[in-house]
């Protein structure tokens, strides 16, 4: 009897890493944010992305398609402060990795699913994660606090 729950156990065991082993973090927008909100959030990340990163000596490949407004405005932005953004979809095995490439990709979401309450925006390049809270309120929205930025050293 002992063996049969073993046996079960094992299975569930595994079952349960294969999970977490296949999971795949989600990018992109999942808000109804209005056009004005998305603007605030795509210049405020551009702006902290030029914080950080050299313009026109930084490449960035996005990880995932863009399909949403405040993605388009915000690799516009980034384009206008002088980065280079490649789709990593649309990149030929042939094309040349230039120094300073770098991964980015981005979560925005909200805590509730009216377009008034909280919003976050998540920015990843490659090991770096920046985060910032905004407050959503008539019709304006107000960043909650400086951008957080934790590093692959887990140095924030």
């Amino acid at each position: 009897m002992h063996t049969f729950f073993r046996y079960i156990s094992l299975c569930l065991l595994c079952g349960i890493l294969i999970g977490c082993s296949s999971y795949k973090p989600q990018y992109g927008n999942f808000t109804e944010g209005t056009p004005a909100y998305n603007q605030t959030m795509a210049l405020d990340a551009a702006d902290e992305i030029a914080r950080y990163y050299p313009p026109a000596q930084t490449t960035f490949i996005l990880q995932e398609p863009v399909q949403d407004e405040f993605g388009h405005l915000f690799i516009s932005m980034l384009r206008e402060k002088g980065f280079a953004i490649k789709d990593v979809n649309s990149m030929q095995n042939s094309d040349p990795i230039v120094a300073n490439t770098l991964a980015l990709a981005y979560t925005v979401d909200s805590f509730s699913e009216t377009s008034e309450g909280q919003f976050y925006v998540f920015l990843y390049v490659e090991n770096d994660r920046f985060a910032r809270l905004y407050q959503a309120g008539a019709g304006q929205l107000t960043p909650l606090g400086v951008w957080t930025k934790r590093g692959n050293d887990g140095e924030a």
